[in-house]
C-alpha cells in the first residue's frame, strides 16, 4: 500500500474511533513533502545550460545531480511533513 493511503487511513481511523457514521470525517486531500530543494536548484541550473547549449556544462550538472543523489538517497526518499485537509 502506498504511503499516503496508509497515512490517511490511519488519520480517518484515529479521528473516527467512537464516531458513529454520520459523523465521520475524511480526509479530503494529503500532501507529502520531502527534502529536495537542492535538487529542483540543481535542476533549474541545468535547464538553464541545456537552453544555452552548454555541453561541458549540462555533462557536469548531470554528473553533480547524479553523484548527490547516490550519497542522499535516504534523506531524498524520507517525507520531512505531511499537509493533510480535512472534510
Amino acid at each position: 500500500m502506498k504511503l499516503k493511503q496508509v497515512l490517511i487511513a490511519d488519520i480517518e481511523d484515529y479521528l473516527n474511533k467512537g464516531n458513529s457514521s454520520d459523523q465521520r470525517q475524511t480526509v479530503a486531500l494529503c500532501q507529502i513533502v520531502f527534502k529536495n530543494a537542492h535538487i529542483v536548484h540543481k535542476l533549474q541550473k541545468r535547464g538553464e545550460y541545456l537552453s544555452k547549449k552548454k555541453a561541458k556544462k549540462v555533462d557536469k550538472a548531470n554528473k553533480e545531480l547524479t553523484d548527490y543523489c547516490r550519497e542522499n538517497v535516504e534523506s531524498l526518499t524520507t517525507p520531512k511533513e505531511a499537509f493533510i485537509t480535512l472534510e
